[in-house]
């Protein structure tokens, strides 16, 4: 028999063993995909769903300030001609990937400086956030989107 290291020459038959104690290894990792699978599976599917689910949030925060923003250049390019309900029937014509569009409550208003005689127009839109995912609160989140804008000589509004 020939050896090759000084430990081969201490132990004999143990390249052989070895040998055999690797094919057994490697015969039981059998299935330990699927283990490995279902262990990484769950967090991966909560990441993913959650990004969409917070993509879906940042959406729905995007879509309530457009509309406030929208609903303000409104009111502001017809200089008073118009009533807040008006203002509050154009913002939510601009509510755009809203699932619940009724849920959104919308305010508007433009006290009218009695000394100056300007007015800050201020619309306000608020809406109850939802998530889909169930391990996320039921509840959900109140979002508010806002926008202002000064009206320098102003008619008096319709009311």
């Amino acid at each position: 028999m020939k050896y090759r290291t000084v430990s081969d020459a201490a132990n004999p038959g143990y390249p052989e063993r070895l040998a055999r104690a690797a094919g057994l290894l490697r015969r039981e990792q059998r299935g330990a995909l699927a283990a490995e699978f279902g262990l990484c599976i769950p967090i991966a599917l909560t990441l993913i769903f959650g990004a969409m689910e917070l993509g879906r949030l940042g959406f729905s925060q995007a879509a309530l300030q457009y509309a406030a923003e929208e609903a303000t250049r409104y009111a502001i390019v017809r200089e008073g001609q118009v009533t807040p309900a008006d203002i509050e029937a154009y913002a939510a014509t601009k509510l755009t990937g809203i699932f619940n569009q009724e849920a959104a409550v919308i305010t508007a208003a433009a006290p009218v400086d009695p000394v100056t005689g300007t007015s800050l127009l201020s619309v306000e839109v608020t809406y109850q956030y939802e998530f889909l995912l169930p391990l996320l609160p039921k509840e959900g989140v109140a979002l508010t989107g806002s926008s202002s804008g000064f009206i320098a000589f102003p008619p008096t509004l319709v009311n």
